[in-house]
């Protein structure tokens, strides 16, 4: 049986952001390692190619991925609107998030 690679949304928040930045700040393709991430799910907060989104619901709202930092910011504004200070805290100090990015 074939599993994916994308991580578990009944996961602690800790694990979810630490997988979500790992895979922003790489730009690699979770499931496709030698592709660049081109999307982000604002639903289940998972970013992939353009193949992995092509099998994603309708209803979804997704997002183009144009940059490594928009990819950051986009993590960042995932956990923002989630209220997770914490990991809003921690991605302000390391990549010198504003309130104004991205938009």
């Amino acid at each position: 049986q074939k599993r994916s690679r994308h991580f578990n949304m009944a996961s602690p928040a800790s694990s979810r952001f630490d997988t979500m930045l790992t895979v922003a700040t790489a730009f690699v393709c979770p499931v496709h390692k030698g592709r660049d991430i081109k999307m982000f799910c604002v639903t289940d907060g998972t970013f992939g190619c353009h193949d992995c989104f092509d099998k994603k619901p309708d209803t979804w709202r997704c997002e183009r991925v144009k940059t490594q930092n928009r990819a950051v910011e986009m993590v960042y504004e995932y956990f923002r609107d989630a209220r997770c200070e914490s990991h809003v805290e921690d991605l302000v100090s390391h990549f010198c998030i504003t309130e104004n990015t991205g938009k």
